[in-house]
């Protein structure tokens, strides 16, 4: 933000009485203020602040612009990076969900042919709702993320 204040005095001689609460000035005198501010949000610097560093070394306003889009370039990179890696963490854990669901299904069935039908079938229903809730979980999460 660019800021500026100017302050001058003029000498008037037909304003008596026009300002009674500036009786701190002599009567032919009175107090002017000028403020100018400009407020520029970007990710490079105004024309104005541009040229101004062209004043310096003509090669500056190119240098910064250069600077900005490699960072845009590398800002863009990393939130394809992060992306990715979240893709890849909701298919592993929907890959390790139906494994491991389906390792309780297969130790069920195991159990409950050798005679253990208590522990075969609290065995074989944790699975099923382990299996239906990897996907119902990993559905929602997807879902979810794609709103952010």
């Amino acid at each position: 933000m660019n800021s500026e204040i100017v302050n001058t005095t003029e000498s008037t001689e037909d304003d008596e009485g026009l300002y009674p609460y500036e009786e701190e000035l002599s009567n032919s005198e009175m107090a002017v203020s000028y403020e100018h501010s400009s407020m520029h949000i970007g990710p490079i610097p105004s024309p104005e602040v541009l040229a101004e560093y062209n004043k310096i070394d003509p090669t500056f306003a190119n240098r910064i612009l250069v600077m900005a889009e490699q960072q845009s370039l590398h800002r863009q990179e990393i939130e394809k990076r992060i992306v990715k890696s979240g893709v890849n963490d909701s298919k592993l854990g929907i890959i390790f969900g139906f494994i491991i669901g389906l390792a309780a299904l297969i130790v069920s069935l195991v159990l409950g042919l050798n005679g253990r039908t208590i522990a075969s079938s609290l065995l074989g229903v944790s699975g099923l709702v382990g299996l239906v809730s990897v996907f119902i979980y990993g559905t929602r999460s997807n879902g979810n993320e794609d709103k952010s």
